[in-house]
This record gives C-alpha cells, structure tokens and sequence, in this order.
C-alpha cells in the first residue's frame, strides 16, 4: 500500500514531454554486497547459471478473456518449475515483458503493476531461484514505441519509484511485499541501450539513447537503489553489441568518467553468434573488462539455434555442445554468471522457417502448450548438477578447456583428454580416450 499511495504521488508526468535536466546525483558507496566472487580465477559455481526471462508470459495471454489469474498463474507456475528442474540458479525479469517493471507501466496502473511484479517474485522464489531484475524508466526492448526522448520527463518521480520498489523487495522489514521469502538485492539498469541508439528499422528510424543519456540514468538509478539497499548490487549495460567495434566504442563512452564506473557492481553482455567458433563471446568479455575494469562480468544474454537453413553445420546437437563450450569460454574467462536466452521457442509457424531467433531456447513447441526438451536441456543439467557439487573453486585453464581445482574434472571443448568422461550432449559415460568435436563436449575426470 506504501508503494501505491507514494506513487501515486510522483508519477504524474509521463512520456513525451521535453526531458529535464538531470539533477546532479551523489553516488552510493559501492555495494556491501559481494556481486559473486571477482577474485581471478575462482568462481561460486552454485550461483552461476539463469535463465533470462524464463518466468513470463506473452503479453496477448495477458489480454484473452479467459486468460485470468488461475491460468496466469499456473503459466508461471510451470516456468519456474522447469527453470528449477534445469538447474539454474537465477532467473531474469525483464521490463518489457510480464512483469513490466518499468516507471511508465506502473504509473499507468500501480495497483495491477505491484500485483504483477509481486505474484512474479512470489513464483520465482518458491521454487528457490534469485531474482535479478530489471528495472528501466521505458519497456526495455520498446522504447521507441514508449517516449521519443529517452531521458524520463520528470526524473524525481521516476527516482522515487525505483526507490518505491527496492524498498518493497529488499526483505529489510520496512514496507516489504507480503509474504516475501528473501530480499531481492539484484537490480539491472535498463536493456541494451546500444541498440536503441543505432539507426534501426525495427528499433528506431533515427536512433537515440545515447551513451551520455544511459549514461545518466544509469548513474541516478544505481545511487536510488543504494540508497535503498545497502546490500544491493547494480548491473548495469546489457550491452547488445560488446563485440563490436561500434559496441566497444559505445561502452567505452558509457563509462569514460568514474561516476558511471563506480555506479556498477557487475557488466551486463549480450553475445549472439550463430557460428562454429567463440571468437565473438571472447572478444566482447575482452572488450568489457576494458571498459568497466573493476566490475565482475555477467553475459545476461546469449544463446544459439537448434535449426538453421543457411548454416548446415546447426543442428540440436551442434547447439548443446556450444551451450558447453560457452560455459567452459566464459568460466575461462572469470565470467561470474552466465544467462541462456530463453527457456522455449515459440511454436514455429509454417512456411516462416526457422531462421532469426526461433529455435534458439532450450525447449522446442511443436505445438502451443507441448514443450520438447532438445539435447541442450540435458546439457544444461548435467553441468547444473556438477557446480552444484563443486561449488566455490578455483578454474585452471588447460588446453582445449578448463579444470576445476587442481585435480580436479575437467570440461574439454576441443582436444582429448582420458578418464571418466561424460558425453555433455548425449550424456553416455564411457572410460578411456575421448576427443571433443563441434557435437561433442565433455566431463573427464
């Protein structure tokens, strides 16, 4: 009730107006909270795979008749439930999409939003998952659609809402969501705000969001949630291009001064790369540790398809080796968490083909309602149950792949190694040699 009637309060002004200047914000001390281990070298491996948006639903459910809060909620409900049976540790609310945690879609309706947002956080935690979530002044991927400026028009009441929902969430006793299990201490500023700012049919005709702008929000967001939350930990970026050259040359500029440095505990990356190699995901964890040298990383989105016409060498078992292989990169590289986009494909639609994103989650949809697992499902649990059992531990890097601990198992992508060894694709357990391949990844110990 606290949050409605303060809202209530700030949220007058909306969207379209001439943004104001952006009062000059004090920033937080950096988090008390440790945003996962940065310590070179050695990763908390319980804590280390999400899923992005794996708890939603489409906003045209939202909209049938008889779609109401029972059949919500079991939608939810068996979400959760399979992001839990995956492994994972995390899941990622996005502000475009159910629960629409952004400033404009609780000004419209705060009494629905704070419904929304709580029968969300009330889901993933009952099945014992942490919630990053995302907050934004716009829908995160729809900003065009939302404000043709990208500065929010009145930046007090827009501040005062992210400090509005912090306090409902962060389990600190005061003004808390009824029936909160544990606080939520992890917040992620807005969504690729390098996309927004290039020129884009599908995203914008001119372009806007410049670096300097989410530069801006970023900093006053991170300084309000702080404020809040002593404990809480800021992502920020969610860059969509990082291994890029115009994606470097725009987190460069959203972290040239110390402010914007200082207002981040973790990196956000997206890396999408349909190809056989991990030259991309390698160059963007380069290229964002140059930008933003003293946060941890998360890659909060990345993935790859099952089918794909124009690539012969895409099959279910190509995309479950790579989801392996970008484990190993990235854990090789002192990435912190690691978030697969997303939990199941669409249903495919005749003649449309399989190309763009349509095949690129773990579960496929024959049919609305029908999930099939593909070989990446079993991939996923096996490492899941694996950093379930090795915990904190140190990664050594070896050639084709990397151990954990000394000693200890390995994850090969390349090469052979000899012992245990547990085919990650097709799960068989042999003894002996093996050698991996682009379908074939494996656990030797």
């Amino acid at each position: 009730m606290a949050l409605l009637i303060l809202l209530s309060l700030a949220c007058g002004g909306l969207t379209r107006g001439k943004a104001e200047p952006v009062k000059e914000q004090t920033i937080a001390p950096a988090s008390t909270k440790n945003a996962l281990s940065q310590t070179p070298g050695q990763a908390d491996l319980t804590r280390f795979l999400g899923i992005n948006e794996a708890v939603t639903v489409p906003p045209p459910f939202l909209a049938r008749p008889n779609f109401g809060d029972t059949q919500l909620q079991a939608a939810l409900d068996e979400d959760a439930r399979l992001t839990q049976e995956l492994g994972a540790n995390w899941v990622r609310g996005h502000s475009s999409t159910f629960p629409f945690l952004n400033h404009q879609a609780w000004s419209k309706d705060p009494a629905q939003a704070e419904a929304w947002a709580d029968r969300w956080v009330k889901t993933v935690q009952s099945q014992g998952l942490e919630p990053l979530i995302m907050l934004s002044p716009w829908p995160g991927n729809k900003t065009q659609q939302a404000t043709s400026n990208y500065l929010p028009a009145d930046s007090t009441a827009y501040l005062a809402w992210v400090e509005a929902v912090v306090e409902r969430y962060d389990g600190d006793g005061v003004d808390d969501m009824p029936g909160l299990k544990s606080g939520v201490h992890y917040w992620e500023v807005d969504n690729e705000p390098d996309l927004k700012a290039e020129p884009n049919a599908k995203v914008s005709k001119k372009g806007f969001c410049p670096a300097s702008e989410y530069a801006q929000v970023l900093i006053m967001t991170s300084a309000s949630i702080r404020k809040v939350d002593a404990q809480a930990v800021v992502v920020g970026g969610g860059f969509y291009r990082p291994h890029t050259e115009s994606g470097r040359a725009y987190m460069d500029q959203v972290f040239a001064t110390e402010e914007a440095r200082q207002a981040i505990d973790v990196l956000s990356l997206h890396v999408y790369f349909p190809e056989q190699g991990t030259g991309r995901l390698e160059r963007a964890l380069t290229w964002g540790k140059a930008a933003a040298p003293n946060a941890a990383i998360w890659v909060t989105e990345t993935n790859q398809p099952s089918q794909d016409e124009k690539r012969s060498f895409v099959t279910p078992a190509w995309q479950a080796a790579m989801l392996t292989r970008m484990v190993g990169v990235s854990l090789r590289e002192d990435v912190q968490g690691f978030y697969w986009h997303t939990l199941a494909d669409a249903p495919l639609k005749a003649g449309n083909g399989a190309g763009g994103m349509k095949t690129h989650s773990l579960y496929s949809q024959p049919q609305p309602g029908k999930l099939v697992a593909k070989p990446a499902v079993a991939s996923y649990q096996l490492l899941a149950a694996r950093f379930a059992e090795l915990g904190s531990v140190e990664i050594l890097t070896e050639e084709g792949g990397i151990r954990f601990g000394s000693g200890g198992p390995r994850l090969i992508w390349e090469g052979s190694a000899e012992g245990k060894a547990t085919n990650l694709v097709t799960g068989k357990v042999t003894t002996g040699r093996v050698t991996a391949d682009p379908e074939n990844t494996y656990w030797v110990e």
